[in-house]
């Protein structure tokens, strides 16, 4: 941890690290206080999202309280409601919730600062290739990225798990672990706590190895993706996903600008059922059609040509 370099952060107007009371946030939070103490650099705070989705629920939004007013560090806590309708995905309403209580309270040009690290990235990895996931599902978390014009760092994507609580453990630091992360009912957990063990026996270094695949893809990924913004600008200055300029395109360009654009709006990557089933059942239905498809607490329509999308209402509510 010794070389993690902080100093990018340095440019941006304001830093909102997301701080769940997990040892990689609680870790986070610590490494960035230490390096601002150094320097003049932006304004720090903390975010902790509260789900309500476990009794531990409060206990995570105590530890982050305490913590943050040990270091001098303002919090918001933001209390959310999930609820999932039948055939939606918990984990991931729950995912796209907490980036839509960040967007709430992060003002536009400012970092949201986030502690994944290298085991979720190669979580990411498996799991989306068993998915059968494209380029940029397998290319996975970048270091720098954004958000409804918000930028998201992960300044711990090169280091691994152990790395990380060593640091804790070198410095006193308490964190809660989150109960539900022992349950397998979840595709992710059980990856984590059933397959990578027995991966790790025989490949000691898989979930960097891992990792490093997914950034190696990334490098495609930027080149690729290069090609995808000079399609994406052409949307931008029709001021709307206008559905006859976006036929033009080849196929291939067609869906990636498309799963960029939905990215962009939600902050979740659709899948290939997602994109397939917005292609052909919204934006290229008949005429005499007012098609809808719902996807993840979200709404895919068409009007006047264009490609709409609306979320469904979230109430977010500051308790600080």
């Amino acid at each position: 941890m010794r070389k993690l370099k902080l100093d990018s952060l340095q440019h941006y107007p304001a830093l909102y690290i997301a701080l769940s009371a997990g040892v990689d946030s609680v870790v986070l939070l610590h490494l960035i206080h230490e390096w601002a103490a150094q320097r003049k650099a932006p304004p720090v705070y903390a975010i902790h999202v509260h789900h309500g989705l476990q009794k531990a629920a409060d206990d995570f939004a105590c530890h982050c309280e305490n913590y943050c007013a040990t270091l001098n560090i303002p919090l918001h806590v933001l209390k959310i409601q999930v609820t999932p309708q039948k055939g939606e995905s918990l984990e991931a309403l729950a995912r796209a919730a907490r980036y839509e209580a960040l967007l709430s309270v992060v003002p536009k040009g400012a970092a949201i600062v986030l502690g994944h690290h290298a085991n979720d990235q190669a979580e990411n990895f498996l799991l989306r290739a068993l998915r059968g996931s494209g380029l940029r599902g397998l290319a996975g978390m970048q270091t720098h990225s954004s958000l409804s014009e918000r930028h998201l760092v992960r300044p711990l994507l090169r280091y691994a798990r152990q790395e990380i609580e060593s640091y804790a453990a070198e410095h006193d630091l308490k964190w809660c672990d989150d109960p539900s992360n022992q349950s397998n009912v979840f595709a992710r957990n059980f990856l984590r706590n059933t397959i990578f063990p027995q991966l790790t026996a025989y490949f000691p270094k898989a979930n960097m190895t891992l990792a490093r695949t997914a950034m190696h893809l990334q490098e495609v990924h930027v080149f690729v993706d290069e090609q995808v913004q000079e399609k994406f600008k052409l949307l931008e200055e029709a001021g709307a996903f206008d559905i006859q300029l976006w036929k033009t395109w080849h196929p291939l360009l067609q869906k990636l600008v498309l799963q960029k654009w939905i990215e962009g709006q939600t902050g979740l990557l659709p899948s290939s059922l997602c994109l397939k089933t917005v292609m052909q059942e919204v934006m290229l239905a008949g005429l005499d059609r007012h098609p809808e498809y719902h996807w993840q607490g979200w709404w895919f329509s068409r009007g006047k040509g264009c490609l709409i999308l609306l979320r469904r209402g979230l109430h977010v509510m500051p308790s600080t």
